[in-house]
């Protein structure tokens, strides 16, 4: 048995099994660190909280450029 880090395992008997762990390592490490950046923290609160002040004072005020502001400052991409 060939075992990577990440406590995958595949027989060493099967064909292409070095390609095999390595993509699986790989897959592994790509969907831990996707997981670590894809919670939210305090910056992407913050962003939906000013987002959505700057958003409700354009919408009182009925100014469409401030909401179209209000949307390119929210965290559903990202700032510009």
């Amino acid at each position: 048995m060939f075992s990577c880090p990440l406590n995958i395992s595949i027989q060493e008997g099967s064909p292409n099994w070095a390609i095999k762990v390595a993509s699986l390592c790989k897959i592994r490490a790509i969907n831990s660190e996707l997981v670590d950046l894809g919670s939210p923290d305090i910056d992407f609160f913050m962003l939906i909280l000013f987002s959505s002040a700057l958003a409700t004072l354009g919408l009182i005020d009925n100014r469409p450029a401030v909401i179209i502001g209000a949307q390119l400052i929210g965290p559903l991409i990202s700032p510009i």
